[in-house]
C-alpha cells in the first residue's frame, strides 16, 4: 500500500464484462490507484478512447499482460477465463501481491475434482489450500488477510 493509503491494482482482463465493472468501480473509489490494465487485443489503446465513460476518470492504456508490471501491483484481480489466474498467481504470491480470481481457478478446494471438472491439470494446486472463499458474509476476516481470494462467481 502507498503511503498516501491507496492501493495500487492491477487489473488482468480489462475488456471482458467483469472487467469493464471493476474498472468502473474501482476508477471512482478513493483508495484504489489503477496500475495496470491488461488486454492482449487492445494494447496500446486508451481504455477512456474504448470506454468514453471512463474519460477524465482512468488514464492508463491497455497494457499486454505478458509484459505488464504486475509484479508492481499490491492487488491484481483476474477478470480473465478460467486456467489464466492459476499460471501467474505463483509468481505474484511470491512477489508480495494479492489476487483476486474472478474465475474459478482457486475455487474448487479438491484439486482432482477441480480438474476432472476443467479437463486441464492445475498449475499450482499447493496455493489452492490458502485460497479463501470470496464471501465476506462468511469469511470477511479471512479475506482481510488472504493473498489469494477465490471469487465465487462473476459477481
Amino acid at each position: 500500500m502507498a503511503s498516501n493509503g491507496t492501493i495500487k491494482v492491477g487489473i488482468v482482463g480489462g475488456t471482458g464484462y467483469t472487467g469493464v465493472e471493476l474498472l468502473r468501480l474501482l476508477a471512482q473509489h478513493p483508495h484504489c490507484e489503477l496500475a495496470t490494465i491488461t488486454s492482449r487485443k487492445e494494447a496500446g489503446m486508451g481504455v477512456a478512447e474504448m470506454f468514453p465513460n471512463l474519460r477524465g476518470r482512468v488514464g492508463l492504456k491497455f497494457s499486454d499482460p505478458a509484459r505488464a508490471e504486475l509484479a508492481a501491483c499490491d492487488l491484481v484481480f483476474f477478470a480473465t477465463p478460467n486456467g489464466v489466474a492459476m499460471e501467474q498467481a505463483r509468481a505474484l504470491v511470491d512477489a508480495g501481491v494479492r489476487v483476486i480470481d474472478i474465475a474459478a481457478d482457486f475455487r474448487i478446494r479438491d484439486v482432482a475434482l477441480w480438474e476432472q471438472w476443467y479437463g486441464v491439470k492445475h498449475a499450482c494446486p499447493e496455493l489452492v489450500a490458502e485460497a479463501v472463499y470470496g464471501l465476506p458474509e462468511v469469511n470477511r476476516e479471512r479475506i482481510r488477510e488472504a493473498r489469494i481470494v477465490a471469487n465465487p462467481g462473476g459477481y
